[in-house]
């Protein structure tokens, strides 16, 4: 389910950059954890999100330590 609303929103970045001229590229998703375990967050990396926001710092350190094993540069582009 996740995946599929990943791929359905990329999608309408893709169509709304096309109508109105702008590069794709220059759009950046970010997934927001709030209120979502771990196995949605692992869900979403699998999907190809890469980009998190976070309510709270002590969230943001538990969520993404369980995740760095299976996408060990999540906590790096976290702390950006």
């Amino acid at each position: 389910m996740i995946a599929n609303n990943i791929v359905a929103l990329r999608n309408r970045i893709q169509k709304k950059c096309s109508e109105c001229g702008r590069n794709v590229n220059e759009i950046k998703l970010i997934a927001v954890s709030k209120y979502f375990g771990i196995d949605a967050i692992n869900q979403a990396i699998d999907a190809g999100i890469s980009d998190f926001g976070e309510n709270k710092a002590q969230e943001l350190n538990l969520k993404f330590e369980k995740s760095a094993a299976k996408s060990p540069g999540i906590l790096s582009a976290i702390f950006r």
